[in-house]
């Protein structure tokens, strides 16, 4: 079993990393017990209605795209629980967890991440990573306060996935180790001093006088840079101090210190680095 993921304290009010066994099922967290409960295929949706919670986000048992929408949840103290769909090993490298039940789960365009928000008076089930981290900001202040911040904002979540995309072909290319010394002195930094000269001596990537959503976008990109190579990050003093910052929030550290924190793996099993093993 994989223990509780689930929080329910206020915004931005709460780091031992922790990892968890994978199997070949899909996890829910069950808000009810507090802890994730190994699921067959069958019993899947079956435990996903029975979830009282008003959020329910579901995505791979790894960091990769979900983790800014947890930490967004986390920070905005949202009453969540979470499936976590695990793949299969090699040499299948098995979806089926996912894939037997895409289709069936009432999504317009099914998709991992995907967000059912049960909130309001009728249900919305979104999938998409930045509409799912646009419409949680939206209810918890993290979208910025004026149309200027809001473009930087989209700006700065535009830039991060031009430097995600190089990051991930490398992580799952089978020649990881041959080209990781030019995605660390060369890729990686020519990104990384763009976005350091865009921050200057300012606090958030919004520029504004508070956090938003994607300053937890870069701060799990800058988060994976550290384990792959920290002189990627402390190489630029104001990511650096960045970084610091939105890992020194309360929900933050809270979130790092439980259980159903996710420190490895990164990517999905076929990645050579930062992937299950």
């Amino acid at each position: 079993l994989i223990r509780s993921c689930r929080r329910t304290s206020g915004f931005l009010t709460s780091w031992s990393p922790r990892t968890f066994p994978m199997g070949a099922r899909s996890v829910f967290t069950c808000r009810q017990t507090r802890k994730c409960v190994e699921m067959s295929d069958s019993s899947s949706q079956e435990e996903l209605k029975r979830s009282e919670a008003k959020w329910v986000l579901g995505y791979w048992a790894i960091r990769g795209l979900g983790q800014p929408i947890r930490l967004v949840l986390e920070a905005g103290g949202f009453d969540y629980d979470e499936k976590r769909y695990v793949q299969g090993p090699a040499p299948e490298f098995d979806k089926s967890t996912w894939l037997n039940e895409k289709e069936d789960l009432g999504f317009d365009f099914p998709n991992l991440p995907y967000l059912i928000d049960r909130s309001g008076s009728s249900e919305l089930r979104l999938t998409q990573t930045r509409v799912i981290l646009e419409h949680l900001a939206s209810k918890v202040s993290l979208t910025g306060t004026t149309q200027v911040e809001r473009l930087r904002i989209g700006q700065v979540w535009e830039a991060s996935m031009d430097m995600r995309r190089p990051y991930n072909v490398a992580c799952y290319s089978p020649n990881f180790e041959d080209i990781r010394v030019d995605l660390v002195e060369k890729t990686l930094p020519s990104h990384l001093r763009r976005f350091s000269q865009y921050l200057g001596e300012e606090q958030w990537f919004g520029k504004g006088a508070a956090p938003s959503w994607v300053d937890f976008v870069m701060f799990d990109l800058l988060d994976q840079f550290l384990s792959l190579d920290s002189r990627l990050v402390n190489g630029y003093k104001n990511l650096a101090d960045f970084h610091a910052r939105v890992g020194g929030l309360p929900s933050i550290l809270n979130y790092r210190e439980r259980e159903s924190f996710i420190d490895r793996p990164f990517h999905n099993r076929r990645a050579k680095f930062g992937g299950l093993s």
